[in-house]
């Protein structure tokens, strides 16, 4: 938060000629110096079926205890997209105790376009919708998929300069 504040008061130092990077690129800057330990992820060999299938989410649930046991884990973490989470959550509810290792976990994008979808569907009719529109944010043909999470970039964007607008204001 302090950094966030920091970054606000260096923009509004001055607004004429910026000389600050936005939000995103203030961060990179500022963390430049911060050790990034790298993960290993691991992916399940290929399954030749159609993936909405239960059978298909089955198997992937399967093919992950394998390796839990193969590599000695007392859990294992299995991230999946939307369509394949709520699947894959259906056949943990049906056999709970087969699968009581096995966390899944929906993947950060598809969780940011969740939330980016709550929060326009929240603030749509509030004049979120209006403000992005006439502040030329976004373009009127976009707003629609913004406020449902399904254009990203854009969202973000325009939560990052939402941000930085009600800083600037408090």
């Amino acid at each position: 938060m302090k950094k966030n504040c920091v970054w606000l008061l260096t923009r509004m130092s001055d607004t004429e000629a910026q000389t600050v990077s936005s939000w995103t690129g203030c961060n990179i800057q500022v963390r430049d110096e911060v050790t990034v330990v790298q993960d290993s992820v691991g992916y399940l060999p290929t399954i030749n079926a159609p993936a909405p299938q239960m059978s298909t989410v089955n198997e992937v649930l399967n093919q992950s205890i394998n390796i839990m046991q193969s590599l000695e884990l007392n859990t294992i973490v299995c991230v999946l997209d939307q369509a394949l989470y709520a699947k894959a959550t259906e056949v943990i509810w049906k056999h709970q105790q087969k699968f009581k290792n096995v966390i899944i976990r929906m993947g950060v994008f598809h969780t940011i376009c969740c939330l980016i979808s709550t929060i326009g569907k929240r603030f749509q009719d509030a004049g979120l919708r209006d403000l992005c529109v006439e502040a030329g944010i976004i373009a009127d043909g976009s707003v629609a998929g913004v406020m449902e999470g399904r254009k990203y970039n854009r969202a973000v964007r325009l939560h990052e300069l939402l941000y930085e607008a009600f800083m600037w204001l408090a």
